[in-house]
């Protein structure tokens, strides 16, 4: 009886660990760079047919800067972006990762300039579901 409640609990244990899956919807937050630069940081995530898609939008000195999001993929609790800006003429390219926990989603991004690839700024990002 005691080997097939370990059996058991070896079995389900992992699916009790296993974190939530990231679900479509409206993010919002803060973000904060190692530049001394911060502000908000909104994220709408929408799910058809096993693809995904996002706006994504951030403030800087009070302004709200549009991405154009180049990539973006979801494997459970865990996301990837790519998304291009221009600021005051520049081109940048921001790269973010993230992870939700609880209801917490959050990660780091780098940004880089997008024609050289020389890095601008690295920081945290965090929001929570907004629905």
């Amino acid at each position: 009886m005691n080997r097939r409640l370990a059996i058991l609990a070896l079995f389900t244990i992992p699916f009790a660990l296993a974190a939530d899956p990231l679900a479509a919807g409206k993010y919002s937050g803060k973000w904060e760079g190692s530049s001394g630069g911060s502000g908000e940081f909104r994220m709408t995530l929408a799910s058809a047919d096993a693809k995904w898609t996002a706006d994504i939008v951030f403030t800087l000195g009070g302004q709200e800067v549009k991405c154009t999001v180049k990539s973006f993929t979801v494997d459970g609790a865990n996301l990837h972006g790519v998304y291009s800006f221009d600021l005051q003429g520049n081109v940048l390219e921001s790269t973010i990762d993230g992870e939700l926990s609880g209801k917490k989603l959050a990660g780091k991004y780098t940004t880089r300039a997008a024609g050289d690839g020389s890095p601008v700024d690295e920081g945290t990002w965090e929001t929570t579901a907004s629905n």
